[in-house]
């Protein structure tokens, strides 16, 4: 027996909410980020590891970062095919929990007001399972302080690797 309380409904199909879709999300003040052509670059200032979404995650991180309420993104992105809308709902979350993890957005109850989603294009024409592509290639250059760390002909210096043998 399901519960109606852990139930939703869009586009005339119902499924059980199995996790608390009531929250939405903001950017980690630690984090920058651009939307180019549909493609999502991302900058964890923090840690140092740079991300590029496309398509479908894209779209997730946009809406993420504009507060819109992850109830309101099943709704949008679930509108775009007939795919199984558990699996939808499913995968959603769980990328949403993976940008968490990763310290790039930061998790909210959702307000009364629900910020305005009409007018936030969505890049990609159907649904595609989200994919999170991380980068940890350029840490040191993203975490030196180009203002402190410097040598001596005024260039950022970085961490210098410990144990390679050298000296």
């Amino acid at each position: 027996m399901v519960d109606s309380a852990n139930r939703g409904q869009y586009n005339n199909r119902s499924y059980k909410i199995e996790m608390d879709c009531s929250m939405h999300y903001r950017l980690n003040k630690m984090v920058v980020h651009e939307l180019i052509d549909g493609e999502a670059i991302i900058i964890n200032l923090d840690i140092g590891c740079y991300y590029n979404l496309e398509k479908t995650a894209a779209d997730i991180w946009n809406l993420a970062v504009q507060g819109i309420p992850e109830k309101e993104m099943i709704r949008l992105l679930s509108q775009k095919n007939g795919r199984d809308l558990d699996q939808i709902v499913s995968e959603i979350h769980q990328f949403l929990d993976q940008l968490q993890k990763e310290g790039l957005i930061i998790t909210e109850p959702s307000e009364e007001t629900i910020p305005q989603s009409k007018n936030i294009p969505l890049s990609s024409s159907h649904f595609e399972t989200p994919v999170l592509n991380k980068y940890t290639d350029m840490k040191e250059f993203f975490q030196a302080d180009p203002i402190h760390d410097v040598d001596e002909q005024g260039w950022p210096k970085t961490k210098q690797k410990t144990g390679s043998g050298q000296s």
